[in-house]
């Protein structure tokens, strides 16, 4: 077999993940010997790649070969760049050799001290001690390249005098051997010296110690594997091991951080192969590997309980192999727990010490174009006012036939803000708002920030009992709305409304402190209660500042105000344009919810920035023309939810607009960082990107220090866009708006998200989960525990559990008590009154107990075995008066995921939404031709109620 062929017929082996060859197959794979294979075909190899040389080194872990042949892996690329002339001896196994990656010493605890190599009389001394893990016949101690210029490896004869090896047994057939060099003279033949002038020998090491990593990456992985085998055999309490929360989560969890190790060590080892410079990152992936090899073995062996220390156990050998080598890597004992502990920052960048940093608290935001402390921009209100001196007779907005310009907005916005003043308002004073979407709704919400308040936004289609409470949250003191707000107003309060007329400018108002409410918004929370976030005119100045340089509007733009008021969005889609003296345009009532509708109105008014969640993203792109219709589109900004990994792919193939994945929660004014969406699918997940301008985002683990990059971690915001806090709540304040770790006496503060995510090696970052119960569903955040709250205030429900369905989004509540089934959409309805609809649970399913797991906990793994749909009698042919109101029927089962549907149920009780009723019209349309509109459905929500509402022409 040639070269050639070998390293085809390698290549296939390692990506299948078959086990190694047995030694006598190995000197047949190549004639440099097994090791060969790494070498350059120049000097007698066969040149793999160092994508392939992680995978050997990771096959080798798995099967824990002998010492040796991992030495010799790690040491053949540098003897083979110094042209040494013992590479073909160690190759081919003739000579034994001990090597470790990592020369340097001193900067952490445990780490030996640097090797000295000192004059002595006519020649050169050295002095230090190394830990090896085998016995070997030579010592290959590589120094740093001095000055960038020459790397040197020192290799000795174990036997040579002032070397004492102290041997500590260990019965995984890889012992630890700690060497002490006692000023050993070296002669010519000790010293190989390589050039560095192009990083060579800083390469060969990285790349030497990224071949470690995976090594150990490999063994941690194989004794999770035999751990997860011998869990699924146990029986404790009536069930397999594995199904308890103390096995599966810690083995889940370890299993998560290898496998993001492995794809990390997999991302370099690319890098490297394309030239591109990974010396930093692999120093600290390899840290990384040793402390998560030690857990994952001790893990290992503590499932298996006293059979997991019997000597010779393969579960034993992997933990004792791990542990030698973490000792044997500068951190003996303890230290290997903490080896994780190197900060990164800076890849791919080089930094001047040979040694990794040890990991610290960020001392500073990470801020791409920083503003400078000192620094305040100007309110968004006058923003607005400098463009409408600019652009009056401009159009500011559009609502159908309707259109207001720059001047007359500006004019009867100045004629409620005196009025408001006349009733108090100033800095800090919350005024609710609640009305329809309409002109007077942006004016009124002008108007009260040049009054120097902040504005309440409350939905008018939420229950009366919810807009009373949000309103007293908040401590509102008048409201801007219709007359029918009374029917939930205190008595003492009367709505205002918008009048048509103006006035002559009023005195001029001082504008308020940046660090004044600009207004106050709320969430789902726990306790019952929604949480009042409190947002400053600080945070969204700098979120309008950020958009305006990114995504410059002008005159010729026009943005879709599509969010409700009630959501953050919604303040970027009023003021991005009002700032920039572009158009805002407004939808008829109804038109938000039907897909068709609003690509019309998208193409008729020539929009070209919008806002919007991805599922409704995903439903224009699954109408006819869709998005292919809208040339005008420049911009579109997803975010409120996780975005699915081929969507980039469809929206770049029916729009040549850019496409950006945004993420911030409430508490981060708006967006705090954002992503380029590219024109393809994404294999795992979108990205959220990296910081706007002014913020700051550090993935930090539950001690508070900075994840390493592909480790999970808690998301946390820093900088200008935080919110005050939670309005009237200083305990949840508390909670998540904390002290940024070490901060530099700057009374810095950082948000705490609650959201998992990790940093990419490229910088970006990716969401993975939530680090509690909360929920997101078409946008929206959900706290479990508020619904679960108010289902055990019904009548009959003793407790209750809610969660998000498998498949489909909606929620799912289990309850338990003397309510019947025949109640539960009594229950469902009753909800209504009291929560908003996103938060009602599409199903409601009686149980007879909640489940609980031994610690007492509510066992959520047991749920998700619990049947996730009501069960419902079977419908009979007979039951339809005709066919088409069959094949209805069906398309109402196929979007709700129900089994059938009858007549007369409601659409929306069965746990429809305005998302899935517009995927239902359109599939009524595509298959069986009826023309119909979301808002007919609305309106009649059944089967046989919506098929006579479209027969009868009434779309």
């Amino acid at each position: 077999m040639d070269d050639r062929s070998t390293a085809r017929v390698f290549r296939r082996h390692l990506r299948r993940g078959a086990e190694l060859p047995p030694p006598a197959r190995r000197q047949e794979l190549a004639g440099t010997g097994w090791f060969g294979l790494t070498i350059p075909g120049e000097q007698g190899g066969i040149g793999l790649g160092q994508v392939e040389t992680v995978l050997l080194a990771r096959e080798l872990g798995r099967v824990l070969h002998p010492p040796s042949d991992l030495d010799a892996l790690l040491v053949a690329e540098l003897l083979a760049a110094a042209g040494s002339g013992l590479l073909r001896a160690v190759c081919q196994g003739e000579l034994r050799v001990s090597f470790t990656a990592l020369e340097h010493g001193g900067e952490s605890a445990g780490a030996p001290p640097r090797l000295r190599v000192d004059p002595a009389g006519t020649g050169w001394q050295v002095s230090g001690q190394r830990g090896f893990a085998g016995e070997s016949d030579l010592l290959v101690l590589p120094l740093s390249a001095e000055n960038g210029e020459v790397g040197r490896l020192i290799v000795l004869p174990s036997a040579r005098a002032g070397i004492t090896v102290h041997h500590q047994p260990n019965l995984a057939g890889r012992a630890l051997y700690r060497v002490e060099l006692d000023a050993v003279k070296l002669v010519c033949e000790d010293v190989v010296a390589l050039p560095d002038a192009d990083g060579r020998y800083e390469r060969c090491l990285a790349n030497a110690r990224l071949r470690h990593a995976a090594y150990l990456t490999g063994l941690a992985a194989e004794s999770l594997l035999l751990a997860a085998e011998h869990a699924g055999r146990r029986t404790q309490f009536g069930g397999s091991l594995l199904e308890k929360q103390g096995v599966a989560f810690p083995l889940a969890r370890m299993s998560g951080e290898l496998r993001g190790l492995w794809l990390l060590v997999l991302d370099l080892a690319q890098r490297a192969d394309v030239g591109r410079d990974i010396r930093q990152p692999a120093a600290q992936v390899l840290a990384t590997a040793a402390r998560l090899s030690v857990a994952a073995t001790s893990w290992a062996v503590h499932v298996h309980g006293a059979a997991g220390l019997r000597v010779g156990t393969p579960v034993e050998r992997y933990f004792r192999c791990a542990a030698v080598d973490a000792a044997m890597l500068g951190a003996p004992a303890a230290t290997a727990a903490d080896a994780a502990a190197l900060y990164y920052d800076g890849y791919p960048g080089r930094r001047s010490e040979s040694a990794p940093p040890r990991r610290q608290r960020p001392t500073s935001v990470d801020v791409a174009g920083a503003v400078p402390g000192g620094v305040s921009r100007p309110c968004v209100h006058k923003l607005f006012e400098a463009q409408a001196r600019r652009t009056p007779d401009a159009v500011a907005l559009s609502q159908g036939v309707t259109h207001l310009t720059y001047r007359s907005l500006n004019r009867r916005a100045d004629a409620l803000a005196q009025r408001l003043r006349h009733r108090g308002v100033g800095p800090d004073v919350v005024v609710a708002i609640c009305l329809d979407r309409s002109p007077e709704l942006v004016i009124a919400i002008l108007a009260v920030l040049k009054a120097g308040g902040a504005y309440l936004p409350l939905d008018p289609a939420l229950p009366p009992d919810r807009l009373r409470l949000m309103f007293t949250i908040a401590g509102a003191t008048c409201a801007v709305a219709e007359e029918w707000a009374g029917d939930w107003l205190p008595a003492s309060i009367s709505p205002m409304p918008v009048d048509h007329g103006t006035s002559a400018p009023a005195e001029p108002v001082p504008a308020p402190s940046p660090e004044n409410l600009i207004y106050v918004m709320f969430t789902s929370g726990t306790g019952g209660a929604p949480k009042a976030v409190a947002v400053t005119h600080a945070g969204i100045s700098n979120r309008i500042s950020w958009d305006a340089s990114r995504f410059p509007l002008d005159g010729s733009d026009a943005v879709l105000q599509l969010t409700s008021i009630g959501f953050d969005p919604s303040v970027w889609e009023i003021f991005a344009p009002l700032c920039s003296g572009a158009r805002i345009v407004l939808p008829l009532p109804g038109v938000e919810r039907d897909p068709d509708q609003l690509i019309d109105l998208l193409a008729q008014e020539r929009v070209t920035a919008l806002t919007l969640v991805p599922a409704l993203l995903s439903s224009l792109l699954d109408q006819r023309p869709g998005l292919t219709g809208v040339p005008s589109l420049k911009w579109v900004f997803c975010g409120g939810d996780t975005m699915s990994p081929g969507l980039p792919a469809r929206f770049a193939a029916a729009s040549k607009a850019r496409l950006h994945n945004m993420y911030g929660p409430t508490e981060a004014s708006i967006d705090a960082l954002w992503w380029p969406c590219d024109d393809k699918s994404y294999h795992v997940g979108v990205p959220v990107g990296v910081p706007i301008d002014g913020v700051g985002a550090e993935v930090l683990d539950e001690r508070g220090m900075p994840s390493l990059p592909g480790f999970p971690g808690e998301l946390c915001l820093t900088g200008r866009g935080l919110a005050r806090g939670y309005l009237h709540d200083p305990a949840r304040t508390a909670e998540r708006f904390v002290p940024r770790p070490a901060a530099a006496g700057d009374g810095g503060r950082m948000y705490r998200t609650g959201d998992l995510a990790f940093r990419r090696v490229t910088g970006e970052i990716e969401l993975l989960g939530r680090t509690d119960r909360q929920l997101k569903l078409n946008g929206v955040r959900i706290d479990p525990q508020e619904v679960e709250l108010a289902l055990r205030d019904c009548p009959g429900i003793d407790d209750a559990v809610v969660v998000r369905a498998d498949g489909p989004a909606r929620l799912v509540g289990y309850v338990t008590g003397a309510v019947a089934d025949g109640q539960l959409d009594a229950v469902r309805n009753s909800l209504r009154g009291v929560l908003p609809r996103a938060l009602v649970p599409a199903q409601l399913i009686r149980l007879d107990r909640v489940p609980t797991a031994p610690s007492g906990k509510t066992d959520y793994a047991a749920l998700a075995t619990t049947g996730r749909t009501v069960p419902r009698p079977a419908t009979r042919p007979h039951e339809y008066e005709s066919e088409l109101e069959h094949d209805i029927a069906a398309l109402f089962a196929q979007i709700l995921e129900v089994d059938s549907v009858r007549p007369d149920d409601d659409f929306f009780v069965l746990g429809g939404d305005s998302l899935r009723a517009a995927r239902l019209v359109s599939a009524a349309r595509d298959t069986l031709g009826l023309s119909a509109s979301v808002t007919s459905l609305v309106t009649a929500p059944s089967v046989r109620g919506w098929l006579n509402l479209i027969q009868r022409g009434d779309r």
